[in-house]
């Protein structure tokens, strides 16, 4: 993904002065070392799919809640989310999230497969419906060689992004919660078995992990590596993560380093910060200024 090679110089300047140094370190990264928790219902706001908190019931699941409502029920037993009648309520008033486990994988190696045999950044959308719960992904528009740029809708009002799938209608109700694509082959150069600092700033501004599948080696079929470019949501995160596991190849669930990537992007929006609107849409302008095909539509930035 580019964004370096349609923004002006001064602007690039600026923008990069602050934010290259933290999120492209020039050299491999080990995964960062955040810690998840392990049991609790944990709670995503409704809205902007947001954490919000968990209570202390034995079994880990996660949950879609209304903020206003978790707020009411935490103070009612004075934020103790150990008592049995606040886990209760808190049940009671939210919905179970689901991962659409078998799609997004199957989207994972389409973009490997597309990306290998096209030479061209094939990428899908993470997201959560809101209105179901559940964690899917939809194609996005096919990108160049080496950048694919992620059409969204902003929702300034709730501080969230949808994603424009490319075949598919648009729906309001999806939270984009990341993006992956492809890294193939380049014909005139070497592509490297990481992320760019191209991919760390759109990262940086979405709010949302930006992840890259290895396409550049390995027919059709066979798995490919998956990298996280992470848009600093804590200071135990670090700017990239490599070899976070691969895609599922031929075989299925049953491939070894099968990567939740649902589970992942869920997490680690949960906890960033709401997207840098304006730097979206400035993006958004020069990079259409520079391609003949225009954005589905470029007013969409409520």
């Amino acid at each position: 993904m580019s964004v370096k090679s349609v923004w002006p110089s001064s602007l690039w300047l600026v923008i990069g002065a602050f934010l290259l140094p933290a999120c492209a370190p020039l050299g491999p990264s080990g995964a960062s070392q955040h810690s998840w928790p392990t049991h609790g219902n944990q709670y995503y706001n409704y809205w902007d799919a947001k954490y919000l908190g968990s209570d202390s019931a034995d079994q880990l699941s996660y949950r879609l809640i209304d903020s206003q409502t978790f707020e009411d029920i935490r103070r009612s037993y004075n934020g103790a989310l150990d008592d049995p009648n606040a886990i209760r309520s808190l049940v009671d008033s939210s919905r179970l999230i689901a991962f659409d486990s078998t799609r997004i994988q199957a989207d994972l190696q389409w973009i490997k497969d597309s990306s290998a045999i096209t030479g061209r950044e094939y990428q899908v959308y993470l997201f959560i419906d809101r209105t179901t719960g559940l964690i899917s992904s939809v194609h996005g528009e096919p990108g160049s060689n080496h950048d694919s740029h992620p059409y969204i809708e902003s929702d300034r009002n709730h501080g969230m992004v949808s994603p424009i799938p490319a075949d598919s209608p648009r729906n309001t109700n999806r939270i984009l919660i990341g993006q992956v694509h492809g890294h193939p082959a380049r014909p005139d150069g070497v592509t490297l078995h990481r992320m760019s600092p191209d991919d760390s700033l759109t990262a940086v501004f979405l709010q949302a992990p930006i992840y890259a599948i290895d396409a550049m080696d390995g027919p059709p079929g066979t798995p490919g590596s998956i990298h996280r470019a992470n848009p600093d949501p804590g200071g135990d995160f670090k700017g990239q993560d490599h070899y976070l596991g691969k895609t599922w190849g031929v075989s299925g669930f049953q491939a070894d380093g099968v990567f939740n990537i649902g589970l992942n992007a869920l997490r680690i929006w949960g906890i960033s910060r709401q997207p840098n609107f304006e730097a979206l849409r400035q993006i958004d302008q020069f990079y259409m200024a520079s391609q003949p095909r225009r954005h589905p539509d470029p007013g969409l930035d409520r």
